[in-house]
Parts: structure tokens; sequence; C-alpha cells
């Protein structure tokens, strides 16, 4: 219904504006003159760093750069940047005067038996190109107890609130009547249809309540929104996790690491950033972890690694 009507709505506003007046339509005056320029970043960006740097709003700049639905520019490129014209010179100053190297934020990972670059990029949603040249690495080989530097976020989530990763997660918080949530990381084979069955659920509401198409396919360690209608959910009084053998649910006090992530710890223990952030009111609205800081996690001994 979209595609079909699109021509025809353009149509219609080209008339409209065209002759505003017939069709008692006020228009305001715009002056006939750019609006943004195009910048050149010459690589990778923080768009919390750019926005600052160009001294715009964050939403402002998500919103001339409606391609950029992450924390970052994509690592592939293209590496440029629309800004408002009047602030294209001084955000070209600041960015050139701005090191590479503090374009991002790094962290630190700590290479475990069994990882690989693929997986390792693809956890923290760049590219094993970008892994292999901050780290000055000749090919994909890693060695297990080394370390990686990571790119991640500058800032809190809230400045990046158009996001793909934000607006997914307002999305989740409405709370279809009458239904429970489970959060449901996706296991090796797992299939929208199959996740759907498992929860007594529709594939189109599953694909709908985590913004993708029902055909999509989906990523290991994934962790998916399911909303129940039955027994299955978790009881919302209780932010402990359910299990069909409750001796297997083991508390555990986890002492943060450096280079350590909520991603990592979730990976580590199997569980979501979600129960994570649900478990430790302290780490809710901040992403970012001290060394020391102790995290409560629930851990179904069958299933850490």
């Amino acid at each position: 219904r979209e595609t079909t009507a699109y021509v025809p709505k353009l149509l219609a506003i080209a008339q409209i504006v065209g002759d505003p007046q017939a069709y008692g339509v006020p228009l305001h005056p715009i002056a006939n003159e750019p609006y943004f320029a195009t910048v050149k970043t010459g690589g990778q960006i923080d768009l919390a760093q750019a926005a600052r740097l160009a001294d715009i709003s964050v939403e402002e700049l998500y919103l001339l750069n409606p391609s950029y639905n992450r924390w970052a520019t994509s690592p592939d490129g293209p590496f440029r940047l629309l800004v408002p014209v009047d602030r294209a010179e001084n955000f070209q100053t600041k960015l050139a005067s701005l090191p590479k190297d503090q374009r991002m934020q790094w962290a630190r990972y700590e290479i475990r038996p069994g990882d690989n670059l693929g997986a390792i990029a693809r956890q923290y949603r760049t590219t094993p190109q970008v892994l292999r040249n901050i780290n000055h690495m000749k090919n994909n080989t890693i060695i297990a107890g080394r370390t990686l530097l990571i790119p991640g976020p500058a800032s809190s989530s809230s400045d990046y609130s158009l996001s793909a990763e934000s607006r997914l997660a307002k999305k989740q918080s409405k709370h279809p009547k009458g239904r429970q949530r489970v959060d449901y990381t996706v296991q090796p084979g797992d299939t929208l249809w199959e996740i759907a069955r498992r929860h007594n659920v529709g594939v189109p509401e599953l694909a709908k309540w985590n913004s993708m198409a029902p055909k999509d396919s989906l990523r290991i360690g994934q962790s998916l929104a399911v909303w129940t209608k039955g027994s299955l959910a978790a009881s919302p009084a209780s932010n402990t996790p359910s299990s069909s053998n409750p001796n297997m649910v083991r508390k555990v006090r986890y002492a943060v690491r450096n280079g350590d992530s909520l991603y990592a710890i979730a990976d580590r223990f199997n569980v979501s950033v979600n129960d994570i952030k649900s478990w430790n009111n302290t780490v809710a609205n901040n992403r970012y972890l001290q060394p020391g800081q102790r995290l409560t996690v629930y851990v179904d001994i069958r299933q850490t690694h």
C-alpha cells in the first residue's frame, strides 16, 4: 500500500507547493539556499563525538544522516557526514585537529579460548578489518590470553536515542496486554519459526517485537524479546531467572575485570545484557563498568562456558 501510494502522494505535494493558495494551505517561506553541507570524516567516528565537534545535538545529526543507525558511522564507509551548512567549516577544523585514535572510544577485550576475530567483530558490531587495523594485525590470527582494542560508544545510551538499538529498546518496552516478557538468547541452529513455536507465539509478531522481517536470519547470541501468554514467562515480581530445575541456578557475585563489557560478561555466563541490568540497578542506566565493580549474575550452571 505504501509503495503504491508513494508516487501519487509525491505528485500531490508538488502540486500543492506549486499553488498553495488554490488549496488553502499556508506555507512558511524557506530561503533558497542549502541547509546542510557534506564533510569528509576520513574514517569512522562516534556520532556523539561528531555532534559535539559540530556543536549540534546528536538527534539533529541522526536526522541529517539517517543511514547511520548505530552509535558510530559505518566502519566500511562512506566516510562523510551531513551537518548544517553554518557549522560545516568549524566542524571540519575541529575534526582535522582531533587525532584519529580519539574519534572512537576503545575498550580492552581479553581473548578467550575458542574465540575468533569474526565472531568478536560481530559481537561488537564492527568488522575484522577495523580490529586488525587498530590492533596492528597482519591477519585474523588471535591468541587466547592476549587483549584486543574494541570500539565502543563514548556516551551513555540516552545520547544515542535515535540509534536502531535505542529505538528497538523503546519499542520493546511497550507491554502487550496480558503478556509477560522473556529475553531469549539465540542458540546455534535456532530459527524464528522454532523460537515462536517454543514460546507459543506467531512468527510475524515475534519478528515485529524485534524489528525484524519473518524471513530475516538470526545471529548466535542475539537477544530476542518474546512476549508470552502463559507460564513460560518469568514472574514479573522476580528478577531471578526461571529454570526447569531451580537447583541448577546459582547466584554469582562477579568482579569486573579490565576490559570487561556487559556484552562480554553476558556471553560468558550465557545470559542477556538486559538480564544483567535487571539484576543490578547500578548498571541499568550506565553501560560502562569499572574494574573491581561487583555484579550479581544468576547462572544456569549447565549453560556456562
